[in-house]
């Protein structure tokens, strides 16, 4: 037989636990919603960033290293946004391809770096060939390195931090797209 105090409890467990749940995933979607206005600061920000690049022959470039790939990373004219970015293979005739692997001394301890992520002003051109990347299984654009300068060493994201590949439709609205949501 059951005691009165254990029906009460019982009649009411299932209504505190849907309250319960719609209290935590309400703090969840403000979460949401706060990353969200981020990552919309962080695009305009970057929208304005590269829309007051000085115009020229030239071209920013962002190493893009994914062992054991053989192309560079991609490269975009300026006052164009990353979505217009190419990705290349660099022709080191002229010029010795930026990026290679090296040793760092840090104190007594000697570890590997790269320049993944490094962004560059890059001088040079399209060869109008393209190249084979067998181990990324591409056919790619081969660019003829001439001149480079490092212009940051931590750009931030290259894509947009919620998109799953490049071309995938994002959760936040672009400022650039009248269709909220879409690309």
């Amino acid at each position: 037989m059951q005691s009165r105090s254990q029906t009460i409890f019982e009649r009411l467990q299932l209504p505190v636990t849907g309250l319960l749940v719609a209290f935590f995933l309400n703090g969840c979607q403000t979460t949401q919603s706060q990353d969200q206005a981020a990552v919309l600061a962080a695009r305009l920000a970057r929208k304005e960033a590269i829309l007051s690049e000085e115009p020229g022959n030239y071209y920013i470039g962002r190493r893009y290293h994914v062992e054991p790939t053989r192309y560079w990373g991609y490269l975009r004219s300026p006052g164009k946004g990353w979505e217009t970015a190419r990705l290349v293979i660099m022709n080191e005739s002229i010029k010795q391809v930026l990026g290679r692997s090296h040793v760092e001394n840090q104190g007594e301890e000697l570890r590997e770096s790269t320049d993944h992520n490094f962004e560059y002003r890059i001088t040079g051109h399209y060869s109008g060939r393209e190249a084979y990347d067998p181990t990324a299984n591409m056919i790619l654009p081969e660019f003829v390195l001439q001149e480079y300068e490092l212009i940051d060493t931590d750009p931030g994201w290259l894509f947009d931090p919620l998109e799953i590949s490049r071309g995938a439709s994002s959760a936040i609205p672009d400022p650039d797209d009248p269709v909220s949501g879409t690309r």
